[in-house]
């Protein structure tokens, strides 16, 4: 487990499908982490049952870009508070590591800025669905789901759409 700023444990996942890669972080892991009470999981796409079996909401996973299984990705989303894919990068993991805070910061930003239902639905685009599926899950009318999606763009100081899916997987560097 990792501890954030306020004292909470959190898990931190990494998935990919690169073996050499998953070797790589679990020795950097056990190099760096072995006097602390750290626990990383480390594994690849086919432990999708570990997933399941975990109680609890994941706090946050990394999804490396050697994963392109989509179904992967809409299962893992399912169980994580935050889903973040960037490049299968050993540095951008150690400093994330490191740091104890990675973007967790970037998650407190938006728990302070959003509301509630704002948060829903920035959840739902994390996941590609359109303003449709939305409106259709949250019983809204598309008008309604367009409005709180301009609402989170302004709130946050996003332009459009690409920038809000680049601020929303993307790893600060």
């Amino acid at each position: 487990m990792c501890v954030d700023d306020v004292g909470r444990k959190k898990n931190v996942w990494i998935y990919s499908s690169n073996i050499f890669f998953i070797q790589g972080v679990k020795a950097l892991v056990a190099e760096t982490f072995s006097k602390r009470a750290y626990a990383i999981y480390v594994s690849d796409e086919t432990n999708i049952i570990n997933i399941a079996s975990v109680n609890g909401v994941l706090d946050e996973a990394f999804v490396f870009s050697d994963t392109k299984n989509p179904f992967f990705l809409l299962c893992l989303s399912l169980f994580c508070r935050n889903l973040f894919s960037t490049t299968g990068r050993i540095e951008d993991v150690r400093r994330y590591l490191l740091s104890g805070r990675g973007v967790a910061a970037q998650d407190s930003h938006l728990q302070r800025n959003l509301s509630p239902r704002e948060r829903d639905i920035v959840m739902c685009m994390k996941i590609r669905m359109t303003d449709d599926e939305i409106a259709s899950k949250f019983k809204l009318s598309k008008k309604t789901v367009s409005a709180h999606r301009r609402n989170i763009l302004s709130k946050l100081g996003i332009q459009n759409r690409n920038e809000l899916y680049k601020c929303l997987f993307d790893l600060q560097r």
